[in-house]
């Protein structure tokens, strides 16, 4: 077996408003779909999202849907299109953009907005029209910053998605078989015995099996605890997994450090 480190993967881009406004995209499961989220998030200062009266969702179905929902390399200009004709229209009518979603074959832009805004709603259609799309545009009064905060922000589980993203998407590159149950073994470093026991019981209550406990030869702790549970490579069921585990690590005074699994290319496990 091969050990791999999960690395962040989060990506950085220049964002359709101002060069000096970067937007972060990541992967995670939204409204039951998975999606690429892209969220504004400015390098200083904030949005001032608290100047805005309301929430406007702008919306468009793709004209080719793709089998698992996500837009494909040849949506890239359309997508990019619809994503400035949108931020020029709320740079005229003083709307601000958060972020958008595109997942399930649809790519929805959100914005805080001043309310009424007649003149926004008019340009949209308008102009998301000129690229040969129907937009489907919804606003509500309120609820702006709750939704940026809680709907577009990444949670704790979609930074654990993009870390073990890189670990699955290296699986795979080497011809592993996801969906073929194997032992998958953890890692967690502790700086005393009594933390290791402690947290080998929790483990063992969480239905982990208990490998092996050993002075550790390098790493950010004297003991490292070795366990392993037996199932599928589901990136979203491994980050639920390591998720907890890591707040289990932290709270019996260790660390977490990731996992590893034998890369299975038959499907009788070969």
């Amino acid at each position: 077996m091969t050990r791999i480190l999960a690395l962040l993967s989060f990506l950085l881009l220049v964002s359709p408003l101002q060069a000096s406004e970067p937007i972060m995209r990541y992967l995670a499961l939204r409204d039951g779909w998975v999606s690429w989220i892209y969220v504004h998030v400015p390098e200083q200062g904030d949005l001032n999202l608290e100047a805005m009266d309301g929430l406007m969702a702008i919306s468009i179905s793709r004209k080719e849907p793709t089998a698992n929902g996500l837009p494909a390399q040849a949506d890239a200009p359309m997508l990019q299109a619809f994503s400035d004709t949108v931020s020029a229209a709320l740079k005229e009518f003083g709307g601000i953009y958060l972020g958008e979603q595109s997942g399930g074959n649809v790519t929805s832009i959100y914005a805080a907005i001043p309310l009424p805004n007649d003149g926004l709603r008019d340009a949209l259609l308008k102009n998301v029209r000129a690229l040969g799309h129907e937009p489907d545009l919804r606003a509500k009064l309120g609820g702006h910053e709750e939704f940026y905060a809680s709907f577009l922000l990444p949670t704790l589980y979609d930074y654990e998605v993009q870390y073990n993203l890189a670990v699955t998407q290296a699986l795979a590159k080497q011809g592993d078989l996801a969906e073929v149950a194997r032992d998958v073994e953890h890692f967690a470093y502790f700086k005393n015995a009594e933390g290791a026991a402690a947290f080998e019981n929790l483990i063992k209550s969480y239905g982990y099996i208990h490998s092996k406990t050993s002075k550790a030869e390098a790493g950010p702790g004297e003991h490292l605890v070795r366990f392993r549970h037996f199932g599928v490579i589901d990136v979203w069921e491994i980050s639920e997994r390591t998720l907890k585990l890591k707040q289990a690590a932290l709270e019996a005074g260790g660390e977490y450090d990731g996992w590893e699994t034998q890369v299975i290319k038959t499907r009788n496990g070969g």
